[in-house]
Order: structure tokens, then sequence, then C-alpha cells
């Protein structure tokens, strides 16, 4: 394929006419004949396709991105949608991309794929990215031996140019990984230049046989496990924000003591913002019944045996944050998105999905 033409990030439009995935696709059937020659004649994509694409997506999730291309010899234009990161919004494009419907000019594809690395290259600005400058090594933690943590060795790199060089690198392993891979198995992922004292450097070719040999011993480790909270402790803390308010917490204190963490790496942390008390910050009995309607169909669509526990709940300055661990983060992302249109009109909801294997995240409170 050629190269993309343009990145276009969705506009905050208001949601109107387009609600549902359905309605989407019907509207992009209506307009596909345009938006194909807009994108084969190429001098006005953005005014005759990228404005209406962004502001449509926008109604449906207002963190999609995309790409459009079009292959030199078939004229097959594509349209790759990308979450840019945002683990949370993979399984929305999935689910948009897999209702897509079959049209003879298209071709319509979930999340940057793999490119051949032998001959991928990217230049941004000045910089080049390409197999021959970039070699890597991984760091290996005792305490947390299933953490994939890379350092990338830029042959090029300028300690004064660093935010540009790790855009760049991240760029470049999402187009030779796959965004998918790249997202969802490098947990932590550092840039720097060469040096005598680095330890031995491993080709950017070998990356992918390394994360797929990693993923393969994690997944055959913790693939079946799950968790039984019946017999359970569970701990209550209390704490104040900075002006005083008061907050309260309840702990599955035996979970945080678990020794297969791992086994349940996403961790969903659901904000649902509530009218507090004035005297003190917490929820009404009123509120507090509607929160607990919420909480309750939130567990019911994430069951434990499923893989998912509910670890903390916290409460107090008009929050209430509930954490969930979680096997997968798929069904956790589409629970959600359900969740938040139910209780639209009764709460202000948001919600994450981050990958933290040993539960760093709850660490103060099994201090």
């Amino acid at each position: 394929m050629s190269i993309f033409n343009k990145i276009f990030k969705s506009s905050n439009s208001p949601k109107k006419d387009v609600k549902t995935i359905k309605d989407f696709w019907e509207w992009f059937v209506q307009e596909e004949a345009r938006f194909y020659k807009a994108i084969q004649q190429g001098d006005r994509i953005e005014e005759d396709f990228f404005i209406f694409l962004s502001e449509k997506l926008a109604k449906l999730n207002e963190r999609i991105f995309f790409l459009v291309g079009m292959e030199k010899k078939t004229k097959i234009a594509e349209l790759i949608l990308t979450p840019d990161a945002v683990v949370k919004n993979i399984a929305f494009i999935e689910d948009l991309i897999a209702a897509a419907p079959n049209l003879p000019n298209w071709k319509f594809t979930a999340l940057k794929q793999a490119s051949d690395i032998d001959s991928f290259e990217i230049r941004m600005g000045d910089m080049l990215y390409n197999k021959e400058n970039i070699n890597f090594y991984p760091i290996e933690h005792s305490a947390y031996p299933d953490q994939i943590d890379l350092v990338m060795v830029y042959d090029h790199y300028d300690e004064n140019r660093h935010h540009e060089i790790y855009n760049g690198v991240c760029i470049y392993l999402d187009n030779v990984l796959g965004e998918y891979k790249s997202i969802t198995m490098i947990d932590n992922l550092s840039v720097c230049g060469p040096a005598t004292d680095l330890p031995e450097l491993i080709s950017i070719d070998k990356l992918e046989a390394y994360l797929t040999w990693r993923e393969k011993e994690f997944v055959e480790r913790y693939h079946d496990v799950r968790h039984n909270s019946a017999e359970d402790s569970f701990a209550s803390f209390e704490g104040s924000v900075d002006d005083g308010t008061p907050l309260y917490a309840i702990v599955n204190n035996s979970i945080l003591h678990w020794d297969y963490k791992a086994s349940h790496p996403w961790i969903l942390l659901v904000m649902v913002h509530y009218q507090p008390r004035p005297e003190d910050g917490f929820p009404s009995q009123e509120e507090y019944e509607r929160l607990e309607q919420l909480e309750n169909d939130l567990m019911e669509k994430l069951p434990e045996e499923d893989g998912y526990i509910l670890v903390v709940r916290e409460t107090g300055n008009g929050l209430r944050e509930v954490s969930f661990a979680c096997h997968e983060f798929r069904k956790p992302s589409r629970v959600m998105d359900a969740i938040t249109r139910k209780y639209a009109q009764q709460f202000q909801i948001e919600y994450d999905i981050f990958k933290d294997k040993y539960w760093r995240t709850f660490e103060k409170f099994a201090e």
C-alpha cells in the first residue's frame, strides 16, 4: 500500500444522528462513492472526507483515530481505525470493523497491522527509523519475573530530543509489530542511545519472536487461574483529601496477598461522580442506593468466576471508585460502554483499563 495520507483525530462533536454502529455504516454506505473519489483525487481529502468521517466517529466514540490510503495496483481504498494506544477502545474498534459492509472498493481494518520489517522504515523530520539503527535489550526483575520491560537502543539518539525520538520509536514498533502486539504485550518501554556499559543488544527483527516466547510462557502459567473470594477477608480504610474531606475504602485484603496476581493483569478503574452531601462529601441514602445498584449491575456482568475480581471500592468527596482486576480487557470495555450509557441520566461515569501485572496500583492498601 502507498504511504498513508493522513492521521486525523476525531473531533469532540456532540452526539446527534449517529447513535449506533448500525447507524454509522448506513451513513457510510450512502456516502462511500464520494469518499472514494476524495481519496482517489487526493487534493481535497480533508475537506471532502476526513471532516465528515471524524465527526460521525466522534458521535460513537471520541477517542478513535484513523488512517486512509489507496493500494496503487488494485485501487482499493483502505480505512484503518486505531485507538492510539488507548486499550479500552480496542474492543469497540474491533466490533465496529466486524460490522462493516462488504463494499467492492473498500477494505476496513481494525488497528494498524504489521509491516515487513526488512523493508519498512519511517522518517520523522530528519530522523530515520529502521531495523538497521534500532536494537533492544530486556530488563529482568527478580520480584516481577513476568514483567516485559524493554529498552530500545537507537543509534542516533539525542537526549535533547528524547520525547521526539521516543514517539518515533513507538510509531515504528506499532508498524513492525502491529498495533495490537505493541499495545498489549510490552509492559514498559524506554529509549536510549548506544553506550559501552549496556548489556548485549538484540536485533530488532528478533523482537516479535521474543515477545511471542514470553507471551506463550505467561499464558501457559496463568491461563486457567481463577479466584474464589468466598472465604476472603475484607478491610476498611479511612483517610482524607487535602482539604480534610473524608474518604472511605473497602478492600479485599486477602486478594492483595494472592500469589497469582499476574493471572489478572488488566485493571478496570470505574469512576462514578455523585452529588455529595455538603457536610461530609459522602452520598445521601438515595444516592448511595443508586450507586449500589450500579455496582451490583457491574458485578453481575463481570462475575468473579469468569475472571473479574473486585479489589477496592473507595468513596468520598463526590466520587465512588471501583477497581477490578481482570484476566482480559475486551469484555470489561464492552460492559463499561453499556453501563455508561445505561446510567448516563443518573451519574457522570468515567473509566480506564490499563495493564498492571503485579497490581502495584493497590500497594498503598497492602502496606
